[in-house]
C-alpha cells in the first residue's frame, strides 16, 4: 500500500515557483529547493520529477495564476467603469506588483535564461505571451470601440506595441530602473495609443 503525501503539493509547487522566479533556473539547486520546501530528495522526485520537470510545472502554475489574475482584474476594472487606457497602463506596468513577489516576470526571466531551442520551456513562454496578448487585445478593442484608443494603428499593431513595452518594462524593473523612469515609459506608451 502506498503512503499518502504528507505535504500540500500546490503549496510546495508555489514555494518552488517563487524560488525559481527569484533565483532563475540555473541558480536554483536541488538543495535550495529541499530547504525551501522542507522535503527530501526522494519526495521531490516522486512527486514532481527532476529539477527540470519541477521547473516546467512551476512555469505552468505561474502562467495559469498570472493569466487568471489579469483576466479577473480586467473584468473588475471594466465593471468599475475605468478607462481602457488606465487598464492597459496597469497591465504593462510592473509597479503595481504585490509586495513579497520577486522583481520582474518569471516567464521573461526564463526566456532570457534559456536557449530558444528548449522546446518545452518555450511552449510555456509562448502560451503565456499568447494569453497575455489576448487579454491586451480584448481591452484595446473595447478602447477603440469606446473612442478612447486611436484607430490610426490596427488592433494587432497596438497589441504588439503594448506587449513589447511590457517585456521591456519587466526587464527594466529587474535591472533596478527607477520608478520615475518606468512611469515615464508607461505614460509615453499609453500616450502613443490615446485618441
Amino acid at each position: 500500500m502506498s503512503r499518502t503525501k504528507e505535504f500540500d503539493i500546490n503549496k510546495t509547487l508555489y514555494e518552488t515557483m517563487l524560488l525559481f522566479w527569484e533565483k532563475g533556473y540555473s541558480n536554483t539547486s536541488l538543495a535550495l529547493i529541499m530547504k525551501a520546501t522542507k522535503l527530501n530528495k526522494q519526495s521531490i522526485y516522486d512527486t514532481f520529477g527532476d529539477k527540470y520537470e519541477f521547473f516546467l510545472k512551476a512555469l505552468q502554475m505561474y502562467r495559469e495564476r498570472t493569466l487568471n489574475s489579469v483576466e479577473a482584474a480586467i473584468k473588475k476594472d471594466l465593471q468599475s467603469g475605468n478607462s481602457t487606457l488606465a487598464i492597459l497602463a496597469k497591465m504593462i506596468s510592473p509597479l503595481g506588483q504585490q509586495e513579497g513577489f520577486p522583481k520582474g516576470c518569471l516567464i521573461i526571466n526564463t526566456s532570457l535564461e534559456f536557449n530558444k531551442e528548449d522546446i518545452h520551456v518555450f511552449q510555456e513562454v509562448n502560451k503565456m505571451f499568447e494569453g497575455f496578448e489576448e487579454h491586451l487585445s480584448y481591452v484595446v478593442q473595447i478602447g477603440q470601440e469606446r473612442g478612447e484608443i486611436t484607430k490610426k494603428f490596427s488592433l494587432e499593431e497596438i497589441t504588439k506595441i503594448l506587449v513589447n513595452a511590457f517585456k521591456g518594462l519587466k526587464v527594466a524593473e529587474r535591472m533596478g530602473d527607477s520608478v520615475s523612469s518606468i512611469e515615464q515609459v508607461v505614460n509615453i506608451t499609453i500616450d502613443m495609443i490615446r485618441l
